[in-house]
This record gives structure tokens, C-alpha cells and sequence, in this order.
């Protein structure tokens, strides 16, 4: 200890051997519960005291020691070098601190919604593809988490590809329906026909899946092989994008890549 005293007493002074009065006031408080890091501070005493008053600074030091106690040591020098130790103020799960660019978007999610009870929820749920949130798409995500929490299909279409609902549905029709390709086994006279069966069919589909390609983010089900898909626009609006016939040589293929690019499913 008399070795950490030393190395810490050049902290507390400045360039003219003068009290640097910015670290001392934290003296006395990191003196106090430096047993608590005795074991850690010693492999590198030199960074670490300097580490643990920036870390006081910032940090209650109960909140520090409680981290400590709860994840161990490794991963508050992570924290410090990405500036990310705000981050010990939230309950992070643990798995969430291992990789250093889900602690950032994490970060960013808890600091806009952390009075939000679902946060923690999504964070939870998303775990086995935790790999699948971004920068781009973790707002969606959430939102889309929130929004299909009581999700009992789809209520509206969405833009989709295109300007407005309008032009989506009516160039869907044309796509899908008009070309005579698909196997419906439904005959839809008008578009409006053709716009109600997905929303209505959306309430009985199965296979509902939140997928993403790293920004978009889609909900998605199945009625036998007939495929409806809808995603969120830029005000998290949920609306359907399209609705078609998945062909049986493609089938397989197209649940497969579901199931790679899923985030999470939704009780079916």
C-alpha cells in the first residue's frame, strides 16, 4: 500500500509540487475505499490511480464499488477508454458489456429512453442476436419492441418503396396480383380487396418475426405461403409493405433468410 500512496501522491500535485485541488478533493474518499481496488491498482498503479479519481470525478464511488462487486474489474478500464463509464449508472446486463460496440449503442438507447420500463425488456429479449442492433437500426428496434407488445396484426399499409400508401398498394396489386403469376388460389377484383385481406389476414398470421438488414427494421408473418410484410416509416409508424406468394421453389429459402436476419419473435 505504501507503494499505491506514492504513485497516488503524484496525482494530488501538480507541476510545481503544488495541490492540485481538482484531485485532492476526492483524496480523502479515494483513500478510504482504496482497499476495495488494492488488488486491482497494484498491476498497474501508475494508470490506475490516475484512473480512479478521473473515474470519481464522474462517479459516485459506491456506484463504482457496486459495479465492481457486480461485474468485476475488466471491465471498468473498457468503459473509461471508450468514455462509456456513465453507462455503470444503468443496469446493464453483463453479456451487453463484453463487446464494446453494443455498450455504445446500448448507451445511446438508456440515455433517451431510460424511463421507459420496456428498455430493459427489449435489452433482455434481444440477447441471443444482441450482434443484430446498430447504430442505424436500435431506435427502430426499440420502437418496434414497444409497439408489438400487444401486436394483433396490422391496422394500416405503410409507404413501403413508395411515395404514399395509395401508389404502394395499387403497385403491389399490380405485382402480385395482376400478373397472374402467383398462386392465390383468391380472386381479388379490385385493390381495395386486395389492401383488406392482408391487413385482415395479418390478425391470424403465423411465423410473426422482427427481422432487420441492419437499418430497415421489418415485421414479417406467414398464411400457409402467402407472405405479408410490413415495417416501420421514419415517424414509427407500423404499416404493411407488401403482401404476395412466396413460389415453392423459393420458400425455403426465403424462411431461412427470416431466421438469419431475425431480432426477436412474437408469440404466435
Amino acid at each position: 500500500m505504501a507503494l499505491v500512496y506514492n504513485h497516488f501522491s503524484i496525482y494530488i500535485k501538480n507541476a510545481n509540487n503544488n495541490v492540485n485541488h481538482d484531485n485532492y478533493k476526492h483524496y480523502k474518499t479515494i483513500w478510504e475505499h482504496l482497499s476495495q481496488f488494492a488488488d486491482y491498482i497494484v498491476l498497474n498503479v501508475y494508470k490506475n490511480i490516475k484512473l480512479l479519481i478521473n473515474l470519481l470525478s464522474k462517479i459516485n464511488i459506491n456506484k463504482l464499488i457496486e459495479f465492481k462487486n457486480k461485474y468485476g474489474y475488466q471491465y471498468i478500464d473498457t468503459l473509461v477508454r471508450y468514455n462509456l463509464i456513465n453507462i455503470i449508472d444503468y443496469d446493464l446486463p453483463k453479456y451487453i458489456l463484453k463487446n464494446t460496440k453494443q455498450i455504445s449503442i446500448a448507451k445511446l438507447l438508456y440515455e433517451k429512453y431510460k424511463d421507459n420500463e420496456c428498455l430493459t425488456k427489449f435489452i433482455n429479449i434481444i440477447k441471443p442476436n444482441i450482434n443484430k442492433l446498430t447504430v442505424c437500426n436500435a431506435d427502430k428496434l426499440f420502437n418496434m419492441f414497444v409497439i408489438t407488445q400487444n401486436f394483433e396484426g396490422f391496422c394500416e399499409w405503410g409507404d413501403g418503396n413508395h411515395k404514399n400508401k395509395k401508389e404502394n398498394i395499387e403497385n403491389h396489386f399490380e405485382k402480385h396480383v395482376k400478373n397472374g403469376n402467383e398462386n392465390w388460389k383468391i380472386i381479388f377484383e379490385t385493390v381495395k380487396q386486395y389492401e383488406n385481406f392482408a391487413m385482415n389476414t395479418s390478425k391470424i398470421m403465423t411465423n410473426k418475426t422482427i427481422h432487420t438488414n441492419g437499418s430497415k427494421v421489418y415485421l414479417s408473418g406467414l398464411y400457409g405461403k402467402i407472405f405479408i410484410i410490413g415495417r416501420l416509416d421514419s415517424k414509427y409508424n407500423l404499416g404493411i409493405s407488401s403482401c404476395y406468394v412466396i413460389c415453392d421453389e423459393k420458400y425455403e429459402n426465403k424462411i431461412n433468410n427470416i431466421k438469419k436476419n431475425m431480432c426477436f419473435e412474437l408469440d404466435n
